[in-house]
């Protein structure tokens, strides 16, 4: 609950608030300050008392022109001195000013002039043929008009706190006009309190265009206390450096910004497009009208020290803004909207407009002074967002429903959530549209701004639409994994625009109508350019728009390949999902790895559905013969599949405890990108830790590639430089057919072999897997039935190792268990099997019977190990040719998430297998019917980790690990990876 600290017990409006009026303010300052300047425009300025002459002799031509109390007055001046002299004339008469743009469509300026019943508008000389189209006579502010002597001055007498001051067109608005109205006490209220807080003095400079409430406190404010008013010279479309000229001119000290147009300014001083020295005079800025931007405020501050930088939050409906914060170095990335001002009041409610506790998220409504008076004629819209005042502590009789969402921090300050209207549904999903342009930017720094918002689509339904600003294109299937990692598939927007910029309407805010046009264009011309017009029809055609959406890409034809494309495995559950939906084909997610073209898997589904028969995969021919000594102590090693989750604990390891020189086999369009990404993955399993670069070469190659796609020169070297190699590189998809995973895990073994043939004699260590522990398998016949194509692959490349090893290579491999989190750092493979089915029982609450054992093998324990092997003849012999590893402790995983579950204080309900299925195939979760596909049939005979066996068979399979000691781990070291699950499971459904 949040009170202003002033005046928050009266359960009324006190006389104290309600008297006086702005004009009232502004008079009080021009008799104390008359012969000072009130306002400079370029190189005009006027003097207190010259513009309340110019104010009261307008106001005597206005009341000749037929203006009275209560009247509105239209006016269409963009700038100049005659701006708040027209503000302050109709004040004088008791009337209510309403600003327009003559620029406004013929059929809008008539609605306007139709809405207010205005006979009168204050314009310039572009505006009269405009205005008389719309019925409205138009008339000009003379500065040079004076009462003549003996002349009926305007008392004023009408300009108090209870009567209505101005009315402002919400904007945005369309069809029927929507025209805001406020009354002096709210304004004067706001003016009372700046001057309280700001001080007198200040140079203010009018950022915001008249037609939005923000220009009202930069014009008219300064001159309720004694000020100084600058407005720009010229209006037109915003410019950055018009504004940077303006207020190094005037040594403005006190501007507003939205953050649209702040971001901006700060990309401007950042690049050293605009001299910090031109803004050295402010010493406050405030900021409003959308959501604050961290990184920007931050950055401003950071080179403009002297200024401080106001986060402010209010409505046109309630006197312009009405909550406060002055940022600080501790609000970090969530800046918070802050407290209210003087005599006015939060609170936050629920649907039945009850206050919620602290800390919960509620509906943000207003009270207090500010309120305003409704919508001109429209009182069906008026009841709907000013309703009777419901809270005994909140004086007035009406408060405002903003719309917006909210919550009260544990420190009494307002947090701003998003509007109601931000959160929409789906495909039956309920999404917060600001989680998507968070996402995008979480993503990639290069983005610097982002929007999501419903477009409509040709067919009448609304899409998910991501817009983004950045330097150039990202690449989409970089952007669709990007996302992935931080979205639930059913958040991933259907259809993304790249824009330079984003665009913004005249106030400079964000103009979303804009990019719905944008993306209503590009929908259009993508329909134009499909690949031929017959095969956009049918089957193939819905194929084709299945996948445009799932990829995010407009150019997909039939032979478009869906994981060349950035399709991965929860893109492949997402497409046959739609599939099933919209297109009433059923397409199990392995079937999308066989046929992964729209072409190829149109043909599969007309011919019914026929698997083809699957070839046999026929072992490479590789022979080792060196007849070298390998090395007394390693000097260099070569890692492959250093990005992956085991390899980048082994580079951890290798970086830290011994002095090798580590050259790695990455892929990447470059060294430089391909260092990149291992840097960001080294950094996200070590705690944001900076990868040590000075021992490590990259080389860019792929394991599926002959010699690993190295040059012939870089092959040769690096075979006569290398002592040792560490072979975690692999294809891992449990999903993928062997003859897809082929290349990169039994070629790319056989090249390994190659390597060590030539050159320098190596020691081998080959990271398998237990997956590859299979029986009676012909080597040259097809895949067993039942066998993963990971399996299949991992036990074809271990008898290429074992071949080799009988030739004379000095090679050890290691068949690893499912491997957990790290106990150092909580780093976890978001794809494995555990983490995946971990926290998909921790969602759904139950426990799985028939799931088979789990071993506590973290990896960061098995990397230490396993580095244990590296580095001379002595260290590679105490490990036998070929070891198991398995964790010291084995659980039943249901047992295990019983455990993991209590330590969450989550329920577990205990379930059997085929029920378990039957959960994951019926859930509304992508990843649960990935992991439907992934987990082995009921009645298979097969478990989706290790095989129960007898307490002493266990024991001799530990035993049979040297040095298992290091491998030792307790359900509590995984403290950091437990903390992580909670904080997943809390935020949004993955």
């Amino acid at each position: 609950m949040l009170n202003t600290g002033f005046d928050y017990a009266r359960p009324y409006l006190a006389d104290s608030v309600l008297a006086g009026s702005v004009l009232d303010m502004v008079r009080a300052a021009a008799q104390a300050h008359g012969a000072d300047i009130a306002v400079r425009c370029g190189d005009r300025e006027i003097s207190y008392a010259d513009l309340m002459a110019a104010a009261e002799a307008n106001a005597v031509m206005l009341r000749e022109r037929g203006v009275a109390r209560k009247d509105i007055v239209l006016c269409a001046l963009g700038t100049g001195i005659e701006l708040p002299v027209a503000w302050l004339a109709t004040m004088l008469l008791g009337a209510v000013i309403v600003p327009i743009d003559i620029g406004w469509p013929a059929l809008r300026l008539r609605a306007v002039a139709t809405a207010t019943g205005a006979a009168i508008a204050i314009a310039g000389d572009d505006g009269h043929s405009a205005l008389a189209g719309a019925g409205v006579d138009a008339v000009a502010i003379d500065l040079r008009r004076r009462l003549e002597d003996g002349g009926a001055a305007v008392s004023g007498a009408y300009a108090a706190g209870a009567e209505l001051v101005y009315g402002f067109f919400t904007s945005g608005s369309t069809g029927v006009p929507k025209c805001a109205l406020n009354h002096h006490a709210g304004l004067a209220n706001r003016f009372r309190y700046m001057t309280r807080r700001f001080g007198r003095g200040q140079v203010v400079y009018q950022n915001s265009a008249p037609l939005f409430d923000s220009s009202i406190w930069q014009m008219l404010w300064p001159l309720t206390c004694g000020s100084v008013s600058v407005l720009p010279e010229r209006r037109g479309r915003w410019d950055l450096d018009a504004v940077v000229d303006d207020i190094a001119r005037h040594r403005i000290t006190m501007t507003d910004f939205v953050p649209t147009l702040f971001k901006l300014l700060v990309r401007g001083l950042e690049s050293g497009g605009v001299a910090c020295a031109k803004l050295t005079s402010l010493r406050h800025v405030l900021i409003g009208g959308e959501e604050i931007d961290a990184p920007s405020v931050h950055s401003f501050r950071r080179l403009l020290p002297q200024c401080r930088v106001i986060n402010t939050y209010g409505h046109t409906e309630a006197s312009i803004g009405m909550v406060f914060h002055e940022v600080r170095d501790e609000d970090g990335q969530h800046i918070p909207l802050g407290r209210p001002i003087d005599n006015t009041h939060v609170r936050i409610v629920d649907a039945s407009m009850r206050v919620v506790a602290d800390g919960e998220l509620g509906e943000i409504v207003v009270g207090g002074v500010c309120v305003g008076a409704g919508y001109l004629n429209l009182p069906g819209l008026t009841a709907q967002a000013f309703v009777a005042n419901p809270f005994n502590d909140v004086p007035g009789e009406m408060v405002y429903r903003t719309g917006d969402m909210g919550r009260v921090r544990a420190d009494g300050l307002l947090d701003y959530a998003g509007r109601a209207d931000d959160q929409v549904k789906v495909r039956g999903v309920r999404i917060e549209l600001g989680e998507l342009s968070l996402a995008m930017k979480a993503c990639f720094e290069e983005v610097g701004d982002a929007v999501a918002l419903m477009a409509p689509t040709k067919h009448g339904g609304p899409e998910l639409v991501l817009a983004y600003a950045a330097p150039a294109r990202i690449e989409a299937g970089r952007l669709r994994r990007a996302l992935a990692h931080h979205l639930p598939m059913t958040h991933m927007p259907q259809r993304v625009l790249w824009l330079e910029s984003l665009p913004v309407s005249p106030n400079g805010k964000l103009d979303r109508k804009r990019i719905i046009d944008m993306i209503g264009a590009q929908a259009q011309v993508a329909a134009l350019t499909a690949t031929e017009r017959e095969e956009a029809a049918g089957l193939l055609g819905m194929i084709v728009h299945r996948f445009r959406s799932v990829l995010l890409l407009n150019d997909v034809g039939p032979d478009t390949d869906f994981f060349d494309n950035g399709g991965d495995s929860l893109a492949a559950v997402n497409l046959s999902l739609m599939l099933a939906q919209s297109g009433g084909v059923t397409v199990p997610v392995t079937r999308l790895y066989e046929y992964p073209t729209p072409r190829a898997l149109a043909r599969f589904l007309e011919t019914g559905g026929a698997v083809a028969t699957r070839a046999g995969l026929d072992l490479p021919e590789v022979e080792y013969s060196n007849t070298g000594a390998v090395a007394a102590v390693s000097r260099r090693v070569l890692l492959t599949g250093a990005t992956g989750c085991i390899g980048i604990h082994v580079l951890e390891c290798l970086l830290r405890t011994t002095t090798l020189e580590v050259s790695v086999l990455l892929r990447g369009a470059s060294s430089q990108a391909a260092l990149e990404r291992l840097g960001a993955a080294y950094g996200a399993a070590h705690r944001g830790q900076t990868l040590p670069r000075a021992r490590i070469k990259v080389l860019v190659g792929d394991l599926g590639a002959p010699q690993w796609g190295l040059p012939a020169p870089v092959w040769a070297h690096q075979a006569s430089e290398i002592d040792e190699v560490i072979h975690c590189g692999a294809e891992v998809n449990f999903l993928l057919p062997a003859q897809q995973l082929f290349a990169p895990n039994v070629l790319g073994t056989a090249a390994l072999i190659q390597f060590c043939r030539e050159g320098r004699a190596k020691r081998v260590h080959h990271v398998s897997s237990l997956a590859a522990k299979l029986k009676a398998v012909d080597v040259h016949g097809a895949p067993p039935a039942g066998t993963t194509g990971y399996g299949y692959t991992k036990y074809l490349a271990d008898r290429l190792i074992v071949r080799a090893q009988a030739q004379g290579l000095a090679a050890r491999i290691y068949r690893v268990d499912d491997v957990l989190p790290s106990i150092c750092a909580g780093h976890v493979n978001q794809q494995s099997l555990v983490h995946m089915l971990l926290g998909c029982c921790l969602r759904l609450g139950v426990a799985p019977a028939g799931c088979g054992e789990l071993g506590l093998l973290p990896v960061d324990s098995l990397a230490r190990w396993l580095c244990g092997f590296v580095g001379t003849p002595a260290n590679f012999g105490t490990a036998p040719a070929l070891v198991d590893v398995v964790g010291a402790q084995f659980f039943p995983f249901d047992t295990l998430v019983w455990a993991i579950a209590g330590k969450l204080g989550r329920e577990a309900a205990p379930v059997g297998y085929d029920e378990f299925l039957a959960l994951l195939r019926e859930a509304d979760d992508p990843r649960a019917a990935l992991l439907h596909d992934m987990l082995p049939r009921a009645g298979s005979g097969r478990v989706a980790f290790s095989q129960p066996v007898a307490d002493a068979d266990r024991l001799a399979m530990c035993a049979a690990v040297p040095n298992g000691q290091q491998l030792v781990a307790n359900l509590g070291d995984f403290a950091l990876y437990i903390e992580s699950l909670a904080r997943a499971l809390d935020g949004p459904a993955a």
